[in-house]
């Protein structure tokens, strides 16, 4: 492993640590009680930019590239073969 991918690794690790603690302080109800509904709501807000950039970390480090169907635009696509014909799915005999 490389060193930039284990400092990667190491942020992604902690962001996800540091998210995961926010959302349980914003949880807890006397901290709720204590600081307000707006700070809660920070609380919130700020471990979901942990997560998310956490996770914008783990997604880089999986080495996936866009399909080339998504990158022109389709969408709702699962990513297996094409449905087939109503008659093929139909037969029962």
């Amino acid at each position: 492993m490389t060193a930039a991918r284990a400092i990667r690794l190491r942020r992604e690790a902690w962001g996800f640590a540091i998210g995961s603690l926010l959302f349980l302080v914003g949880a807890v109800p006397s901290y709720q009680r204590a600081v307000g509904g707006v700070w809660t709501n920070t609380t919130f807000f700020v471990g979901a930019l942990f997560f998310t950039a956490a996770a914008f970390i783990q997604l880089a480090l999986s080495g996936r590239k866009p399909r080339a169907a998504a990158r022109r635009g389709r969408t709702g696509t699962t990513g297996g073969p094409p449905p087939s014909s109503s008659s093929e799915r139909c037969s029962s005999t």
